[in-house]
């Protein structure tokens, strides 16, 4: 990826190697398998999320193997049926095949390493069995692009210091960013929860999720030109995402401040 202002001595070459990924990624997740949420087994979806969240928040794994893993997970179970005493070796293999695809440094997790979280009972030849019939599944190809994928690369634009009249570098542009990130890992965390945002690509989803946290931010225009030409979308096409997860936050927002409030009352 690249930054959003490429320096002079920058070679022209690394601007359109950006643009070349988020191409490849846009032809990618037209291939993905779809998710219908069928069969008794979504009833187990929110122990493993929790499980693949818990295991990466310790080995300090990308927001990218999180989704991956989770995406797999899901296509997996919609269209397998598992023995319910086995989930947790679903979800260990599912995140051993996303980490060596998405994940590039010496501190790799192994198989090993996760096994630590089975309690003891699979052995490596379990956790190799299960990540081979994974594979077999998706015939291989299972480098498929999330909403983490396109949010790595929309989020370098979600602010401009020109159109939002922020001068930088100063105290206020850094404090924009910060809060951009949080409602960024906001919206990023929400829409893996929630199994009815597989109703939209996961650009629409990013692209979707810069929206929203401009908008709540009160930052204008909402969708400015430059995102417009990164993102290849117009605001009239991420309208309807934007809403839900304005929605989603709203709602959240209005729990947080009725449970202070009673907090608070409970003090008194």
């Amino acid at each position: 990826m690249r930054s959003s202002e490429p320096s002079e001595t920058e070679e022209p070459c690394t601007v359109d190697y950006a643009d070349d990924i988020h191409s490849h990624l846009l032809s990618r997740e037209r291939a993905r398998f779809p998710y219908h949420a069928r069969g008794a087994q979504t009833r187990l979806r929110p122990c493993m999320l929790e499980f693949l969240d818990q295991v990466c928040s310790l080995k300090t794994l990308s927001p990218v193997v999180l989704h991956l893993a989770a995406y797999l997970m899901d296509v997996f179970m919609d269209n397998n049926v598992i023995a319910t005493e086995h989930w947790r070796l679903v979800a260990v293999g599912c995140l051993s095949v996303a980490v060596k695809l998405e994940e590039n440094t010496d501190l790799i997790p192994r198989n090993k390493d996760f096994n630590k979280f089975l309690s003891g009972k699979y052995n490596l030849k379990d956790i190799v069995d299960f990540e081979v019939s994974l594979l077999t599944f998706f015939k291989w190809n299972v480098k498929f692009p999330t909403v983490a994928h396109f949010l790595e690369y929309y989020e370098l634009y979600a602010l401009s210091p020109v159109v939002d009249g922020l001068d930088r570098p100063t105290v206020t542009y850094e404090l924009f960013k910060k809060c951009m990130r949080r409602y960024l890992e906001y919206f990023q965390h929400a829409v893996l929860e929630d199994t009815s945002f597989y109703n939209y690509r996961p650009s629409v989803l990013a692209a979707s999720c810069i929206a929203s946290a401009r908008i709540h931010m009160m930052l204008t225009p909402a969708w400015h030109s430059e995102l417009r030409n990164v993102t290849k979308y117009k605001y009239k096409e991420l309208k309807a995402c934007t809403f839900q997860l304005l929605s989603l936050l709203q709602k959240d927002l209005f729990k947080f401040e009725t449970h202070s409030r009673k907090e608070g009352e409970f003090e008194q």
